[in-house]
């Protein structure tokens, strides 16, 4: 690999696996409000909570799961409160998650109606959530975190996370 694809792998890996600031707002976000003993990924799809085999760590691509909720949240906080922003954002945004349930449903037992309809789900949440988009927020600062790569960015993000057929799992989350 040449050393700008390292670059952008490696900038892709961190950009999945963030910080604890990052995993603070992902919490929060996924959680609805983060407290002690929350589990953010009791909405998630229908059988990660049910299924073992989506308690298996990934640490060489990321865990599917973890990043398809990431995406689902960047996407409802665009919607939301970055409406205005370039349209390729929007179509990457888009384009990652048609890719991440086409990947979901080949490598698991969940349905693409499933998981669409949880992201249409938490749409709606964030859509009624108030105060999300105040500007020193932590989910807006994992937004501009996540968005700084731009619509180039995310779409490499998702090619490397998808780049090989595994089972979507939940770890490492963040």
């Amino acid at each position: 690999m040449d050393p700008v694809g390292a670059d952008v792998t490696i900038r892709n890996r961190s950009i999945l696996l963030g910080s604890a600031a990052a995993a603070g707002a992902f919490l929060a976000l996924a959680g609805g409000h983060a407290q002690e003993g929350d589990n953010p990924f009791d909405s998630g799809p229908p059988t990660a909570q049910s299924n073992p085999e989506y308690t298996r760590i990934d640490s060489e691509r990321g865990a599917v799961l973890c990043s398809w909720m990431i995406v689902t949240e960047m996407r409802a906080l665009h919607r939301r409160c970055h409406a205005d922003e370039p349209p390729e954002l929007t179509s990457s945004l888009d384009r990652s998650l048609d890719r991440f349930h086409t990947f979901i449903v080949a490598n698991s037992d969940d349905t693409r109606d499933a998981l669409e309809a949880r992201v249409a789900s938490r749409l709606a949440e964030v859509d009624a959530e108030e105060g999300v988009c105040a500007p020193d927020g932590e989910a807006e600062r994992f937004y501009q975190l996540f968005i700084s790569q731009g619509a180039t960015g995310i779409d490499e993000m998702t090619e490397f996370a998808l780049a090989v057929p595994r089972p979507p799992v939940l770890n490492p989350c963040l």
